[in-house]
């Protein structure tokens, strides 16, 4: 299993459902690049059957993540998202994201940090290119993904507004 996720980079999890036949060879039947991850999803429980709480588990998950996207810079489009509780010079750029089906498709992102983020209004369309950086968030009560703007311009949607995760 470990070795059908490796060859097709997968990271930093992913569900590989193999078989063994009558004579003890094994065969990979499929690999899941993005299982399910609800408390009671297959990785969750075979992590909490070797002792990892399924909170510990989405912490190192997204400590991996971080490690590989640390000081990077990205460029995407993202639909302005702000509420009272947010400091003025930030906002959310999110997508609409489906993992599994089109019940589950859900607004998705991350706080971003800009000078000028209460110039956008909410739902507007913006091209951002941002630096990720990992911060402490006494919210969340973990370390989670920060973004800063070097740039936020508006834009035009783009072609497929839905992320698809598969």
């Amino acid at each position: 299993a470990e070795d059908a996720c490796n060859a097709i980079g997968c990271e930093p999890y992913a569900r590989a459902d193999v078989m063994m036949d009558a004579d003890g060879n094994m065969f990979c039947l499929e690999v899941n690049t993005l299982p399910g991850m609800t408390a009671t999803s297959l990785v969750p429980q075979e992590a909490k059957a070797v002792g990892v709480e399924y909170g510990e588990l989405c912490e190192q998950i997204i400590g991996i993540a971080l490690k590989k996207y640390e000081g990077k810079k990205i460029t995407f489009k993202g639909q302005v998202y702000r509420n009272r509780t947010f400091p003025k010079d930030a906002f959310v750029p999110a997508r609409a994201a489906m993992t599994c089906c089109a019940d589950d498709i859900a607004k998705i992102g991350f706080i971003c940090h800009y000078k000028k983020a209460a110039d956008f209004k909410t739902d507007s369309w913006v091209k951002v290119t941002v630096e990720v950086k990992p911060e402490f968030s006494k919210r969340q009560q973990g370390v989670v993904p920060m973004l800063y703007a070097d740039s936020v311009e508006p834009c035009e949607p783009p072609k497929e507004e839905v992320v698809y995760f598969s």
